[in-house]
């Protein structure tokens, strides 16, 4: 009922509200078209509603819709909202209705705000360590880690071992190993993600010494 007279008042964050509970069928129906219809009109003035336009054609089946999942995203990013940005770089990695860009993944991560998301963190260190769309850098590759490790991210904690176990700089056996031990303890799948075979090797040493 607020919400409603709010929306009379023309307030676009009522209409934000209102589509995304729509969106997610808080009243107990399938109203998306509705929830669509207001997202956009939000989206004139609140940034993040651009986000969730682009999640509602992600799901939907119709034609055309993946051109206008990707230009919800873009139209987020101008808007400099970084669930948006997120979005539009996982399809840049994935290249899903894009062509695939770990350049262009990159750069979009480098927006305001970024560093508050685990997986965007993960991604930029990810990038940095490899080379992938951007200059090859260890350190930078492991403060990215480091951030995202602080935000939960167990991928991180993985990779972050791995430049502790062979990063002559910043070499830690200790580290390396306890950060490997902690992120299987978490669910991490250690063989699939750390597959260079001198992170194998290394571990293999380390652990016949315990």
């Amino acid at each position: 009922r607020y919400i409603r007279t709010a929306i009379n008042k023309k307030n676009p964050y009522a209409d934000y509200m209102l589509g995304v509970n729509l969106y997610w069928n808080v009243f107990g129906e399938d109203r998306g078209q509705e929830a669509l219809r207001y997202l956009e009109r939000a989206a004139k003035d609140v940034g993040h509603a651009h986000y969730w336009v682009g999640q509602y054609w992600s799901r939907s089946k119709v034609e055309g819709a993946q051109e206008k999942m990707i230009a919800a995203y873009e139209k987020g990013k101008l808007a400099r909202d970084p669930y948006a940005r997120l979005a539009l770089a996982e399809l840049y990695v994935s290249g899903r209705g894009v062509e695939r860009s770990y350049a262009a993944a990159y750069s979009t991560l480098m927006g305001t705000r970024m560093g508050a998301f685990p997986r965007a963190e993960y991604l930029k260190g990810f990038f940095k360590l490899h080379g992938h769309g951007t200059r090859r850098s260890e350190s930078v590759a492991r403060r990215h880690f480091e951030s995202a490790v602080a935000l939960g991210s167990i991928s991180a904690k993985v990779e972050l071992a791995g430049i502790y176990l062979t990063n002559s700089s910043d070499k830690d056996d200790f580290i390396g190993l306890r950060l490997l031990r902690e992120a299987e303890t978490e669910g991490a799948n250690i063989d699939r993600q750390l597959s260079r075979p001198e992170i194998v090797a290394k571990i293999q040493e380390l652990e016949a010494q315990q």
